[in-house]
């Protein structure tokens, strides 16, 4: 192993800050939110719909209700609801990536920086020597 690659952090490269981290984090879950906004909105007008509960009538697939959103809202019918999301989702995940970033450093080998599964599951395990 070459001595710029043996800490196991991407030959030499400086560990990210707190706040790449955080921002890395924040800007994954917005991320995730809007992608995943318009099927969780189309999920909930389906259970919603009172056509699903009508005896007789033919129930809506999901496509045809998000198609049915967009011809009646535009598509940013599908956004509807987004900012209470954000809220929610940007802090979180910025404080949960941050956080398993500082743990994964605790929980390094401090000669190699590498995490063994042991450490992942268990938390530090102390070799004897």
């Amino acid at each position: 192993m070459s001595a710029k690659n043996a800490k196991g952090n991407g030959g030499g490269k400086k560990p990210a800050s707190a706040a790449t981290n955080l921002i890395a984090g924040g800007g994954a879950g917005m991320m995730e939110a809007l992608a995943c906004h318009p099927l969780d909105t189309i999920k909930v007008r389906m259970q919603l719909s009172r056509r699903a509960r009508a005896p007789g009538v033919k129930r809506r697939g999901f496509l045809r209700t998000g198609a049915e959103i967009v011809r009646r809202e535009t598509p940013l019918g599908l956004y509807k609801g987004l900012g209470a999301v954000l809220t929610g989702i940007v802090p979180k995940m910025a404080i949960r990536f941050t956080s398993f970033e500082s743990y994964k450093k605790l929980l390094a080998n401090k000669e190699t920086g590498k995490v063994s599964g042991q450490a992942t599951f268990v938390g530090k395990i102390e070799e004897s020597s």
